[in-house]
């Protein structure tokens, strides 16, 4: 009883304790625009798969304007702490692991959308995958 008493324990302060870290976001109401550049949507909308490539680039763009982006063109880490970047923030710091994924984001859905930025369904990257398979196989 004990043990189940302590892990109840352990269970809420650490749900407490991830709740304290989590960032409120904004009510959503349609009819009302996203400012991209006050919240990062665009970690929320790579997650979606009716999301618009060219929307989600729009909110990237919108979010880090005016901010330094705190990983590289070639998704090395910078160094957060370096006393020659006076002007990196806690909010730099803390977005480098979705910043490096929106980067390979970018690359893997790079040709995998419409003109319009409408992502391909799962279902027709696996056709058009399994289309070039077979044209590899003629000879």
């Amino acid at each position: 009883m004990l043990r189940l008493y302590c892990f109840l324990v352990f269970l809420f302060l650490s749900v407490m304790a991830r709740s304290q870290e989590l960032e409120i976001r904004p009510q959503a109401d349609s009819s009302v625009k996203k400012d991209y550049s006050q919240y990062p949507y665009w970690i929320e909308m790579m997650e979606d798969s009716l999301a618009n490539y060219y929307e989600v680039q729009k909110a990237f763009e919108a979010f880090w304007q005016g901010k330094q982006v705190p990983v590289g063109e070639q998704n090395e880490l910078r160094p957060i702490h370096d006393p020659a970047d006076q002007d990196l923030s806690p909010i730099n710091s803390k977005y480098v692991a979705e910043v490096k994924s929106y980067r390979a984001w970018v690359r893997y859905y790079a040709d995998l959308h419409d003109e319009n930025g409408i992502l391909f369904p799962p279902s027709r990257i696996i056709e058009e995958w399994e289309r070039q398979m077979k044209e590899r196989e003629k000879p």
